[in-house]
């Protein structure tokens, strides 16, 4: 697996690896169509942030995943299907430096929840609404560290 720094042009790829790995995996929240387009713009925004780190997940030469985070915040992880429990998203998430300890996820992505929460992440109260169609519940997450003694 490569992480590959995304750069300006990639808005595109990423926007089709989101809607490859959120298609399927979401199909019980959103209704087509998919608003690429939108997704695309806002990946345009992310890659040209100063502030945003943003990642292709490459394996094989072939862009199959996606990371981008802030200073605080986990913005976009995501793996497409066939790359699901293979281990792949572990991986990516161990990426993500410390510092970086909080997320949103839709209440309903019950997949993803499970995955954050097997790694640390606890609901934290936070509520919010998606930003695209038909603007599903979001949950914030914070990561959470054992104590050291």
């Amino acid at each position: 697996m490569e992480l590959r720094p995304a750069a300006e042009g990639d808005e595109g790829l990423l926007a089709s690896i989101e809607q490859a790995a959120n298609t399927d995996a979401l199909a019980h929240v959103f209704a087509p169509p998919y608003p690429w387009a939108a997704v695309r713009d806002r990946w345009a925004e992310r890659v040209a942030a100063t502030n945003v780190a943003a990642f292709v997940v490459v394996v094989d030469g072939v862009g199959v995943g996606y990371l981008a985070y802030d200073r605080t915040t986990l913005l976009h992880l995501g793996v497409v299907a066939r790359h699901r429990g293979t281990g792949l998203a572990d991986t990516v998430l161990a990426q993500v430096p410390a510092h970086v300890d909080r997320l949103w996820v839709l209440e309903e992505n019950v997949r993803a929840r499970r995955f954050y929460e097997r790694h640390g992440w606890r609901a934290d109260g936070r509520t919010g609404t998606s930003e695209y169609p038909p603007h599903p519940v979001e949950l914030g997450y914070t990561r959470h560290r054992p104590l050291v003694e």
